[in-house]
């Protein structure tokens, strides 16, 4: 496992490219069996929303309009090489839920942020709600295939729900 219990993983998240960023910290709260939960802060005031995601990345018990961009039933174990997925995306407060599509189009260890990482880097397309009708998502997602943490997420689309960057910049050790 490339985390381990009390680490804060801290990502940069930009609505657009040339967006204000806002800092998302995840610290790790428990691992287990298949399953990683996170206590939540914002720049480093504590949310009440606790965010649990399986071992591939998924986050199943997400609430709807917990503010946040994230997917269920997306990823799952093992990703090869030209695996094709398919799984829900839901926007942040009101951005509803979303199809989302990928092809695993490389793998790799990434010794980014001091450690390893095996690396999937994963091409997304598919469908965003925008009022009464849809319009179309893409981007790229990299995962590590280990734990499921996200290294990277950009996704573009004419709903702004569904139009954001999010990276890992940092991993700060248990305090």
């Amino acid at each position: 496992m490339p985390i381990a219990l009390g680490e804060r993983l801290v990502y940069e998240e930009r609505a657009t490219a040339g967006g204000t960023p806002r800092v998302l910290g995840l610290r790790v709260a428990a691992l287990r069996r298949e399953e990683i939960e996170f206590t939540t802060d914002l720049g480093g005031r504590e949310l009440p929303l606790a965010w649990r995601q399986d071992l591939w990345g998924n986050q199943p018990q997400m609430p709807e309009r917990s503010g946040w961009l994230h997917w269920k039933r997306l990823l799952r174990p093992e990703l090869e090489l030209g695996d094709v997925l398919s799984g829900d995306v839901i926007g942040g407060e009101e951005g509803g839920t979303g199809r989302l599509r990928g092809q695993v189009i490389a793998l790799g260890v990434q010794n980014s942020l001091g450690r390893p990482f095996d690396a999937a880097v994963i091409e997304l397309f598919g469908d965003a709600p925008m009022g009464n009708y849809s319009t179309r998502l893409d981007g790229v997602m990299v995962v590590d295939r280990k734990s499921g943490v996200l290294l990277r997420l950009e996704l573009r689309s004419g709903n702004p729900e569904f139009a954001l960057r999010r990276t890992l910049t940092r991993i700060e050790p248990q305090p």
